[in-house]
């Protein structure tokens, strides 16, 4: 892809998760699980378990402090984005802990464990497994691609969790928009040609409707930048944010208070610290298309904020 950059700064070890309270499932059968019903469904080669409790409390709050910090695992539980859908093969349990969206793009966080930890099983080769976005009825969601990390969530190396990131709104202008009125399904292939896929069998389904506020903010030149709880892209201007010894000329406009810095110096008393970033541009054949991303460390609250300001160029939100 010519003039992409991409830019990860996904570092750092949990410390160990709570122990799971829910029962061990049964191998041999599909089961939905919640709090006031238990409903048995057929499952054909996978084994599927929900369990969303009344308070959306997580099952693996580290899982998702590994990859959002400060007080973003309390924003989901506030906010009700708590998912706790567990799927399993003949050999792992992964948990969708998590799935934001604000239909340009979308984070689905994962824990994957292995049934029987028992066995001399380990996470060297999940990342063979590559999910992929599709339609239920139909082929992959062209564009989506997908971004991900993965990283051990305790020192016992028990459990793995993953963060991926997928398109909506796809980078070649020439392809469409993925439908978001379709159902959708994240399904795990192998990274090469007959190589190895742990995860092979597990379809998670999703409904990627927007469940978290875009913020549209224009300056008075007619440049765009659009912010959510958890990305911030731009189709005109390029969100550059320096490496770690560098400093950052974005800061995010509070309605009442000192802006947040947009900076890897996650040490900045009011400074927010990107996750990654990438900046890419169209072929010849579309050489003005740019589109731009930067996604965040940790969740913001949007209704908190009121525009963006880059250098000297001030971006003010239009729907808030």
């Amino acid at each position: 892809m010519n003039g992409t950059t991409l830019l990860k700064a996904m570092n750092g070890v949990d410390e160990r998760f709570l122990a799971e309270a829910s029962q061990p499932v049964p191998r041999n059968k599909g089961i939905r699980r919640r709090i006031v019903a238990a409903v048995s469904i057929a499952a054909a080669a996978v084994l599927m378990t929900t369990a969303v409790d009344a308070g959306y409390q997580l099952t693996h709050p580290g899982s998702v402090a590994h990859w959002l910090a400060g007080g973003s695992a309390q924003m989901l539980a506030d906010k009700g984005l708590v998912l706790n859908e567990v799927y399993e093969n003949a050999h792992y349990r992964v948990t969708a802990e998590t799935l934001l969206s604000d239909g340009y793009m979308a984070d689905l966080i994962l824990t994957v464990e292995p049934l029987d930890p028992a066995e001399e099983q380990t996470f060297s080769g999940i990342s063979e497994s590559r999910p992929v976005l599709c339609y239920t009825d139909g082929g992959e969601v062209e564009g989506s691609g997908c971004s991900s990390g993965a990283g051990f969530s305790d020192a016992t190396e028990e459990r793995v969790t993953t963060q991926v990131y997928f398109m909506l709104e796809p980078l070649n202008p020439e392809l469409p928009a993925a439908d978001l009125t379709r159902d959708m399904e994240v399904r795990f292939e192998p990274h090469h040609k007959n190589g190895e896929n742990p995860l092979e069998g597990i379809v998670i389904p999703v409904d990627l409707t927007p469940n978290v506020t875009l913020l549209t903010c224009k300056s008075e030149d007619g440049g765009i930048v659009c912010l959510s709880p958890f990305e911030m892209h731009s189709e005109t201007i390029a969100l550059d944010v320096p490496a770690p010894a560098g400093h950052s000329d974005i800061r995010l406009l509070r309605k009442n208070g000192i802006p947040l810095l947009v900076d890897h110096d996650s040490t900045l008393l009011h400074g927010l610290e990107p996750s990654g970033g990438w900046t890419y541009r169209g072929s010849d054949a579309a050489e003005k298309h740019m589109t731009s991303c930067i996604e965040f460390r940790e969740l913001i609250d949007i209704d908190d904020f009121c525009g963006v300001k880059i250098g000297d160029t001030v971006y003010t939100a239009v729907n808030n």
